[in-house]
């Protein structure tokens, strides 16, 4: 009923434009029956009523905005207005610079209120309250999600919201992983917007990958074995192949860990990796499934490491186990399956 009613007033609004516009283009007709100081009277007074008309969208804006993002009723109303105000910039930018400026300036105030907002909402003091947190932040992600022309703008107060515990501390990664803990277990209508939240922010994406790392452990490489109708011979080939793997993965990506704190190394090392498997690669005295073993523990060290996060990153992180949990790494599934897709079965 509300959008009905939002549609109705906006249809409403343009019909009274559009006429207003008609009635001065007809002025503007009349000029050559009438005499040039009656004219310009009526196209000024017919001007003044656009303007009018205009700044009235712009203060209904700045109403509805002194309110977000407590009122997610107005979300729809306040891209409306935005939208609205839009349509007349584009509309009038070649025949009123006027009545352009003065929707361009109602936009670009509307957003200036909104970035104050933004900048005070992320200065604030640290926010301790899980479910406050997360109440204020699926908020928002709904308010992105209505109001698109302020999408990007939205999505840098969810991140700057993030970025509160400082980077690097033991409290803040426990902080950052309890509040994933409860973005996941959102249920109701919220619950796409909680997992939308959790794929697309960056700050958490370490105490996500946390999160399933903990929930996958139990699947480890004796789990999947047990699923495959494989000969005895063939599954203890596959599980020591494993270990190498696992062990020659770990060592790379802990021998690494220190070129993630200077950024201009990073590049190289990843270089390394790609010219260390394709040496493997082309070495064909070398046994079948060691060169994949290697080349696969290559491939996983330069994944995990380019899709390394804050977590990984952080000062206090100085050692393999220290960012274990926090890293994308491979998993015992992924293994087995190329394994079996390139016929590593025996060592040959």
């Amino acid at each position: 009923m509300q959008a009905s009613h939002d549609s109705h007033t906006r249809n409403a609004f343009f019909q009274g434009m559009a006429k207003t516009v008609v009635a001065e283009s007809h002025a503007s007709y009349l000029a050559s029956h009438l005499k040039a100081a009656t004219i310009e009277s009526i196209e000024k007074e017919l001007a003044a009523k656009v303007y009018t008309e205009i700044r009235k969208v712009g203060d209904h804006l700045s109403k509805l905005v002194s309110g977000f993002p407590t009122f997610e009723v107005e979300f729809p109303k306040i891209e409306s207005a935005l939208q609205n105000l839009s349509s007349i910039e584009n509309s009038f930018r070649t025949v009123d610079s006027d009545a352009t400026d003065i929707a361009r300036t109602a936009i670009e105030d509307a957003t200036r209120a909104i970035l104050l907002k933004r900048h005070h909402e992320a200065t604030r003091s640290p926010i301790l309250d899980i479910d406050a947190l997360v109440r204020n932040i699926i908020l928002l992600k709904k308010a992105s999600r209505e109001i698109l022309t302020w999408c990007h703008h939205i999505n840098r107060t969810i991140d700057e919201s993030l970025q509160r515990s400082p980077n690097g501390s033991e409290g803040a990664s426990r902080f950052l992983l309890d509040l994933v803990v409860a973005l996941t277990s959102v249920e109701g209508d919220s619950t796409a917007l909680s997992r939308q939240i959790l794929a697309e922010h960056k700050r958490l994406e370490g105490a996500t990958n946390a999160t399933f790392n903990d929930a996958t452990a139990r699947q480890d490489i004796d789990y999947f074995i047990s699923k495959l109708s494989l000969p005895s011979m063939h599954t203890a080939h596959l599980k020591a192949s494993f270990e190498t793997f696992e062990a020659t993965y770990q060592d790379i990506v802990a021998a690494s860990l220190s070129y993630l704190q200077d950024s201009s190394k990073v590049s190289d090392r990843l270089e390394e990796f790609v010219q260390v498997a394709r040496a493997i690669g082309q070495n064909f005295s070398a046994d079948y499934s060691t060169q994949v073993v290697h080349i696969l523990a290559h491939v996983f060290a330069y994944w995990s490491l380019v899709n390394s996060n804050a977590f990984v990153t952080s000062s206090s992180c100085q050692g393999y186990e220290e960012v274990s949990q926090y890293l994308m790494k491979p998993h015992a599934a992924q293994f087995v399956a190329i394994w079996m897709l390139l016929n590593c079965c025996e060592s040959k």
